[in-house]
């Protein structure tokens, strides 16, 4: 469907239409001054731009450029559940999406999945807003990542982590010298890694560890705008769980055809995206 397609006044009629004889002629008028206050088909649009992405992006490496940021992953899924009737009025449900190997600048995440919930369009003049409320957001961190910010915060203690809900720290260059065992937790915007369990060679000093003050580590600015809920160790991984309450987005119906126009065109490399300063000048 191109922009030819989306901007006729006439998309709607026929797009029920092709639903058959359920969606009734009064239902097509009512939802009329919806078309009218959007100017063009912006959720329509979005669908056939998502499931484009999932056809073509989905298992091989991809780089996205959006303005000055480059992000590297392997997308692995990107499922959308839409509901037919919920596209008239802007409604395209959730969005599931999986990726493996994202890199943004400093920031590496082994695994990442995301659940964008309620997305939908507000109409505007010649423009539309997305939105989606909230997005619920799953970073799996893989032992590389916490040794290199331990090594960052003190060069004397190495971490690693196990298949229980504990990591493990030691002196580096000394195992046989024991262990202290630590739970992870959240606070603000930093991991803390509380000292739980010790030993000493083979004595139990764990009165001893929880006197010891906790590593603390700075979680990177991407993190800033959510609001982190849990923390946790799974098979040698760091699980960090968190919600964006809200994201938001103004679109207008060049910027989205010129989007589908590069997905069509994509064989590989860079997609370049456009970000909220070049949509907004």
């Amino acid at each position: 469907m191109g922009s030819g397609d989306w901007l006729r006044p006439d998309w709607l009629t026929e797009t029920l239409r092709a639903w058959g004889p359920s969606v009734s002629q009064s239902m097509t008028q009512a939802m009329r001054p919806v078309v009218d206050l959007f100017g063009f088909a912006p959720a329509s649009l979005a669908e056939e731009l998502i499931l484009a992405a999932a056809s073509r992006l989905v298992g091989e490496p991809l780089t996205l450029q959006v303005g000055d940021t480059e992000i590297a992953l392997v997308l692995r899924r990107l499922q959308p559940d839409p509901q037919p009737l919920g596209l008239m009025i802007g409604q395209l449900g959730d969005v599931e999406i999986d990726a493996d190997d994202v890199v943004a600048g400093d920031v590496r995440i082994a695994h990442l999945h995301l659940v964008v919930r309620n997305l939908h369009v507000q109409p505007g003049v010649g423009v539309a807003t997305f939105v989606a409320a909230p997005i619920a957001v799953r970073a799996t961190l893989d032992q590389e990542v916490v040794a290199t910010a331990v090594a960052r915060r003190t060069p004397h203690v190495e971490v690693e982590l196990g298949d229980g809900p504990f990591a493990r720290a030691r002196l580096r260059g000394r195992p046989d010298w024991g262990h202290v065992d630590l739970t992870p937790r959240i606070e603000g915007r930093t991991l803390v890694l509380e000292p739980r369990e010790a030993t000493l060679r083979r004595w139990d000093v764990t009165s001893v560890a929880r006197r010891l003050p906790p590593i603390r580590l700075a979680l990177p600015p991407a993190a800033a705008t959510a609001h982190l809920t849990d923390v946790g160790i799974e098979d040698g991984h760091l699980v960090v769980d968190g919600t964006y309450e809200e994201w938001r987005t103004e679109v207008g119906p060049v910027e989205l055809e010129d989007l589908r126009r590069r997905l069509k065109a994509y064989d590989g490399g860079t997609l370049r995206v456009p970000s909220q300063d070049e949509l907004s000048t």
